[in-house]
């Protein structure tokens, strides 16, 4: 038998793979799909608790099967407001229709100043556990998420997520100018025009005090408080009672009001049918939102006798 050309053959067993890889090609004609990465959180407080230091750190981490993660992405959720969400296939859907947004990170870590603005419910047996009797200790539920992001651009099916429930004591205030003359329960005789200044801090779960983060004050007659119930102790006036929040170290040009002071001018003074009775009210916030609510006579609160006799004494 004639011997066959070496060329002739490596020609034909070319061919003969060349046919064969093809027959592969064919029957698995679609790439792998890319396998969607997973998140998890690594620390922080557990999911469930219901007393969290407002200032609070998260730890997380992700895992690619395919690929490797490139990032994370992540939000905080007010459960106060958009109330317990389902974690399902429609989550990422559910939050962009709340209007939270995805903040984008190659960090393994984060932290927040979270909101604990909520006053306990004394008739919600739940909230007995953040009541002290005073100052109150205020509160609100957060939820986070975390999403792993893989180096084809994939984001994980589900979130990891925990949910807590950020605490703090409220700030404290006190009224240091004008001098309490009328003592517990009684009344300071004043002028027309009168300058309140007071201090005020912020004492943290970890032992640290800071200043609080703005304050506000309200001027009410004497008269007018029956309207509003607990107007001593737990007084609960009308947003409009109010004036606005300053910064705690802001200070207008002209010196006038701030954030630890104000000019009151123009006051009604006892007579013509008039009391000249006013009550002056001071309260602070801190960084999570919580309030002064308990207003106590010679501290953060002072009753005034408005008299034309007296002449404004003013400390700039």
């Amino acid at each position: 038998m004639p011997r066959r050309p070496l060329p002739l053959l490596a020609a034909a067993l070319a061919a003969a793979l060349l046919a064969a890889g093809c027959t592969l090609l064919e029957k698995n004609p679609e790439p792998l799909a890319n396998r969607l990465p997973e998140a998890n959180l690594t620390g922080g407080p557990v999911d469930g608790d219901l007393d969290t230091f407002y200032r609070v750190q998260f730890y997380w981490s992700g895992h690619d099967a395919d690929g490797r993660v490139v990032g994370f992405d992540y939000l905080l959720t007010n459960d106060e407001v958009t109330g317990p969400l389902l974690i399902d296939a429609n989550l990422y859907a559910r939050l962009e229709a709340l209007g939270y947004t995805w903040t984008r990170t190659t960090a393994f870590q984060a932290s927040f100043v979270v909101s604990a603005d909520q006053s306990p419910d004394l008739d919600e047996p739940a909230d007995s556990i953040y009541w002290e009797p005073d100052p109150e200790r205020f509160h609100a539920q957060h939820t986070i998420f975390v999403r792993a992001v893989d180096d084809d651009g994939g984001i994980s099916a589900l979130p990891a997520h925990r949910t807590f429930t950020a605490t703090t004591l409220a700030p404290e205030v006190r009224i240091t100018y004008p001098a309490d003359q009328g003592g517990f329960g009684g009344v300071d005789n004043a002028a027309t025009v009168v300058r309140f200044r007071w201090t005020g801090w912020d004492s943290l779960q970890d032992g640290s005090v800071i200043d609080p983060d703005s304050s506000r004050f309200a001027l009410v007659h004497e008269e007018d408080l029956a309207a509003f119930p607990d107007s001593g102790l737990l007084a609960l006036l009308p947003d409009s009672a109010w004036s606005a929040w300053r910064g705690w170290n802001e200070l207008d040009p002209d010196g006038e009001n701030g954030g630890r002071t104000a000019l009151l001018r123009d006051l009604e003074a006892s007579g013509a049918g008039a009391s000249g009775l006013h009550r002056f009210f001071v309260q602070a916030m801190d960084e999570a939102g919580a309030v002064t609510s308990h207003f106590q006579d010679g501290v953060n609160m002072r009753r005034l006798r408005v008299l034309t006799s007296l002449q404004p004494s003013l400390l700039l």
